[in-house]
């Protein structure tokens, strides 16, 4: 899947120092939460499509929409990327009456707000961003003001430094207990596999390290689990969950291999965004609660009142023998 790793040499370099900086995932057990698991015959199901954040893995916040609601750990993130890229100078300019990391924070919600109202605009339902530009636009607000850039990179390579540094200062993600040893024995089943996620191009970067760290291996790529046909992620398409329109993106790819939407089965760990749309869609649909920070029941919303997911799990660990007969 080259076109989630397609980084100059020095970018990939500067990953893996701040990967090494800030320290890597490990596998965590958090508290489930408290639910009734209910398993269900899924013997018939011939692919199946992971959700990342909350399912597969484990991050403190959650996805980019998420994130935005905790104000404290966004200054604390912009503060130490002010100190990190010295961005003081630049910033006072720009807002001469509040600490750098303050303007920093306002600019990259408000560059992610007016790009969802534009996209709103034109149509999109759940529009997207592309975080790489936001923060391509924060560099050329700093570069206006006096801030000096190297001269022999290009100014979205910057951009893909500051997007990164400043995600892995503001939150850890780590691989949930049985996420690789469930996708492995999928795919010795020959269970065909793919992710609808919402997610920004550090995402398959952080999970292929994850898998990597997990399985003892520097050589596993993504395709050793997922078909890159059904890997979609929101950053690409424009658009977020819960729109349906990724769900008939790989229904449409299954379709092609002969695979229906009662074939398949959706995992998730969120009542909108994942376990309503997915079966709106057809699809059969699985709600991890493995964590209980992470599971989103929506139980005050009368509109899920009735919505079931045909099983209901809090281990990774529970969901092969629902497939295939077996667990790890």
């Amino acid at each position: 899947m080259k076109r989630f790793f397609d980084f100059s040499p020095s970018l990939w370099q500067y990953f893996q120092k701040i990967d090494r900086r800030f320290g890597v995932g490990e596998e965590i057990v958090p508290a489930a939460a408290e639910v009734t698991c209910r398993n269900a015959d899924l013997s018939s199901v011939r692919a199946v499509l992971w959700d990342v954040y909350g399912t597969l893995c484990g991050v403190e916040l959650g996805d980019l929409a998420r994130s935005l609601e905790y104000e404290d750990r966004l200054l604390t993130a912009a503060k130490v990327t002010v100190e990190e890229f010295s961005l003081h100078e630049p910033l006072k300019r720009l807002k001469p009456d509040q600490p750098a990391e303050v303007t920093l924070s306002d600019l990259y919600q408000e560059l992610i707000a007016d790009s969802h109202l534009r996209s709103l605009a034109m149509g999109v339902e759940y529009p997207e961003v592309v975080i790489e530009q936001i923060w391509l636009e924060i560099l050329q607000d700093c570069i206006g003001q006096g801030l000096d850039v190297p001269e022999d990179e290009p100014p979205l390579h910057t951009a893909y430094r500051w997007a990164y540094f400043f995600d892995q200062a503001l939150q850890r993600i780590c691989l949930y207990h049985g996420a690789a040893a469930t996708l492995e024995t999928l795919r010795q089943r020959d269970i065909i596999q793919g992710i609808i996620s919402n997610a920004q191009f550090y995402t398959p970067l952080h999970l292929r390290r994850l898998l990597r760290m997990e399985q003892g291996r520097d050589d596993i790529e993504l395709e050793k689990f997922f078909s890159e046909s059904l890997v979609l992620f929101s950053y690409e398409l424009g658009f977020s969950k819960p729109n349906p329109r990724a769900f008939h993106l790989a229904i449409e790819t299954l379709g092609r291999q002969g695979i229906g939407p009662e074939e398949i089965v959706y995992l998730g760990n969120d009542m909108l965004n994942d376990i309503s749309v997915a079966q709106r869609c057809g699809l059969r649909t699985i709600l991890f609660a493995g964590d209980s920070t992470k599971t989103l029941l929506r139980e005050d919303e009368p509109r899920f009142r009735d919505i079931q997911p045909d099983a209901m799990v809090t281990e990774l660990n529970q969901i092969a023998g629902m497939i295939v007969g077996t667990s790890e």
